[in-house]
């Protein structure tokens, strides 16, 4: 599963996705054991814990779910949300930088929610996010006159990862 997780991209969850040259397993969890394990609806009190969970769907072995090592339940303890929001500071990132140093007018503060707004509704084209601004994705752009000065810029960004109806809040700071 670990070497699978470096050929996917890195917005796409490994839940349900074919493991390549594995034919079968040794035990079949019943729909209790696996939410027991994954701390799904329903468990009996084991809280999940951090375990990859193989099943068999239409004779295809795939993972039933992919742990991080983040406390159950958290925003955080499934793989794919941490990637989907790793590549979201990535690409934030990106277009922030080139704002950096320079001075921040409307002009420059409404060219940067645009490109902002263009490399997320990209995300949402590639499927790692539910939807484009207000479904997908929001945020705000905070500079106060003394980060102007020092080159500091902050973007709060809350995105809603694909296949989940939660938000995640992304405090995304900057400097020159």
């Amino acid at each position: 599963v670990a070497a699978m997780r470096s050929t996917k991209p890195q917005h796409k969850p490994l839940t349900y996705k074919p493991i390549p040259g594995l034919r079968s397993t040794v035990y079949k969890f019943s729909q209790q054991e696996a939410n027991d394990l994954l701390g799904g609806v329903g468990t009996t009190g084991l809280e999940g814990g951090a375990y990859v969970v193989l099943g068999t769907v239409g004779g295809i072995v795939v993972p039933l779910g992919g742990p991080t090592c983040a406390k159950r339940g958290t925003d955080y303890s499934e793989s794919y949300i941490l990637d989907v929001a790793d590549l979201a500071i990535d690409v934030v990132r990106i277009v922030g930088r080139n704002y950096l140093g320079k001075e921040f007018t409307i002009a420059h503060r409404n060219a940067l929610a645009t490109q902002l707004r263009a490399a997320l509704d990209g995300m949402f084209e590639v499927g790692a996010i539910m939807g484009k601004e207000n479904v997908g994705y929001r945020f705000a752009i905070t500079q106060t006159d003394v980060e102007r000065v020092l080159g500091k810029l902050t973007i709060d960004l809350t995105l809603r990862p694909a296949l989940e109806l939660k938000w995640i809040e992304l405090n995304i700071s900057m400097s020159a």
